[in-house]
């Protein structure tokens, strides 16, 4: 079984943010916005200075940023100095994707998120990182797994190196889904999941809803791909559960507010 992901928080100029401790132990940079930050503004000059400030309690304030605009997709772009994108807020930005790949330690990566399951996939022997958005369309249609598959197959990552960090998000029992979703889960996953001590992810709540385990899915497809367990953390705290700490679509609905996780090389 995965092993657990502790958030250690701390303060930056007065408001908090956290830290994948067992990242950070590998020397893997990183961390994670709590609901004192907006990810989501608007305007550009104040989103800007949000990520500036980001920088500079990451320790790489001249880092080169990059983020996405969203999509639920399964497809990653693979970044370097002179990879295609547009700028906004001061940062480098890409349209349509939902993870982005590195082995330059200058690139400084991003992605947001209110209750899907940001994903950090690290490779410290071939010294390339993933940071990747998986939503529930995300997870379905397996982008975690195809990030691996990538590194293996373009930079010859052994699957037995790779350490994964799936952080807060959504979990059960405050996921609920209808039939749709649950039967589009039995159609890819199948009834239970393997690698598993139970292999149950989906639990009936009445007769139209379902709660569903993200988290077991990915436990199960990384697994299931040959990532050992000591190198799978998973995040204990659920976004809709902890109110006092990190944003939630769907608890907070309209007035709900985006997290960052920011990541880079050592």
């Amino acid at each position: 079984m995965a092993k657990r992901l502790h958030l250690d928080e701390f303060m930056w100029e007065g408001r908090r943010l956290l830290r994948y401790r067992e990242a950070q132990n590998l020397g893997l940079l990183n961390l994670l916005t709590t609901k004192d930050w907006n990810l989501g503004l608007k305007e550009e000059d104040l989103l800007s200075q949000e990520y500036q400030s980001l920088l500079r309690a990451l320790g790489r304030p001249q880092g080169n940023l990059w983020f996405l605009n969203q999509q639920h997709t399964d497809q990653s772009l693979w970044v370097q100095k002179d990879t295609p994108c547009q700028k906004k807020a001061g940062c480098s930005y890409v349209e349509g994707l939902d993870g982005l790949i590195t082995k330059d330690r200058s690139m400084v990566l991003s992605t947001q998120f209110a209750d899907c399951v940001p994903l950090l996939i690290y490779d410290p022997a071939k010294k390339v990182l993933a940071n990747v958005h998986s939503g529930w369309k995300g997870t379905l249609l397996g982008i975690g797994g195809r990030v691996v598959k990538r590194l293996q197959e373009q930079w010859d990552s052994e699957v037995e190196d790779l350490q994964i960090f799936v952080g807060p998000h959504i979990q059960w029992p405050d996921f609920q889904v209808r039939a749709d979703v649950r039967q589009a889960f039995l159609f890819r996953w199948g009834e239970t999941l393997p690698y598993l001590s139970e292999g149950t992810y989906l639990r009936p709540v009445d007769q139209e809803h379902w709660v569903l385990s993200l988290r077991r899915v990915l436990e199960s497809m990384f697994l299931g791909l040959g990532v050992l367990p000591e190198h799978l953390y998973v995040a204990e705290e659920s976004t809709v559960a902890r109110g006092d700490l990190l944003h939630s679509f769907r608890r907070d609905k309209k007035d709900f507010g985006l997290m960052s996780i920011l990541a880079a090389l050592p």
